[in-house]
């Protein structure tokens, strides 16, 4: 398996038991790839979430397949900085990865 010109280079994969322990119900497969790209595929028949279902995450933005018509959007980072980003209080304790986001990201 490829990934452009770079060869894999390690797999670790899951199974999910949700229904029972005789048939699993999903998996997560880690592809590591050389010099440094990562894929993680994650499979479930017991999904009941909305679409998207299909998305990538990069180091500056996301990209999101919203249908099977491949219908999507790609959200990009535009600043570098969260000073602006007001941090709330969870059970864990403050933090600004659950806090809002700007309208710029």
């Amino acid at each position: 398996m490829m990934m452009g010109d770079r060869k894999l280079k390690t797999v670790y994969a899951t199974i999910t038991n949700v229904t029972n322990q005789m048939v699993d119900d999903g998996f997560t497969a880690h592809l590591n790839f050389e010099d440094g790209p990562e894929v993680i595929v994650e499979v479930g028949t017991s999904n009941f979430i909305s679409l998207p279902r299909w998305y990538m995450l990069g180091q500056n933005g996301s990209a999101i397949i919203e249908d099977w018509d491949m219908k999507g959007r790609i959200v990009k980072a535009t600043g570098k900085n969260e000073k602006d980003v007001v941090p709330v209080h969870t059970a864990s304790g403050i933090t600004k990865t659950m806090a809002p986001r700007r309208e710029d990201t």
